[in-house]
């Protein structure tokens, strides 16, 4: 008996410190200002300056070259062609008019990640605004989210959500939710 108790008392804190800890990162996405991955649709692209003290690396990409990827990304950014699902390293590299290993070097150097993160990064950020600003969507299941922001599935979609939040979108929805509902 003492020992199934101890079990029982331990998940039960377990679940109160996850649940505080979900609850924590629930707060700061939402009320965080500076969305780094979300570029406006509205926005004008920035004159896009390669020689940072992050990027010395030599690409071995000419730099005009790497300007005309980098310019050609912020407008793939702009107007959201991540979110087809479709999207890929090789039709990226097709849409801007070079090769792929140019592509995937650029995004590692000058975005900071993998080509898969970056694209499914794009798609998290965007996802987190669309649901604090679109009741509808809130309604959604897991897997018409998935697909609505460009995922193949609800598994691929939780996962990548996961990964950029430490939350589940699940309990995010369920939040917005409640906050709204509250507020």
């Amino acid at each position: 008996m003492i020992l199934l108790s101890i079990s029982v008392g331990g998940f039960g804190f377990y679940q109160y410190n996850l649940k505080r800890t979900y609850k924590s990162r629930f707060e700061k996405i939402v009320n965080r200002e500076n969305k780094p991955n979300s570029v406006p649709a509205d926005s004008n692209p920035q004159p896009i300056e390669i020689h940072t003290k992050k990027n010395k690396e030599n690409t071995g990409i000419a730099e005009e070259l790497v300007v005309q990827i980098l310019e050609k990304l912020n407008q793939f950014e702009i107007h959201k062609e991540y979110l087809h699902s479709t999207i890929s390293l090789q039709l990226l590299a097709e849409k801007l008019e070079t090769n792929s290993k140019y592509v995937s070097k650029i995004v590692n150097i000058y975005k900071e990640k993998t080509f898969i993160k970056y694209i499914n990064d794009l798609r998290i950020e965007h996802a987190l605004i669309q649901l604090q600003q679109d009741r509808k969507l809130r309604n959604y299941t897991i897997q018409a989210l998935a697909l609505e922001f460009g995922f193949t599935s609800a598994e691929s979609f939780s996962s990548a959500f996961f990964k950029n939040t430490g939350i589940k979108p699940s309990y995010y929805v369920e939040q917005l939710k409640n906050t709204i509902t509250n507020t």
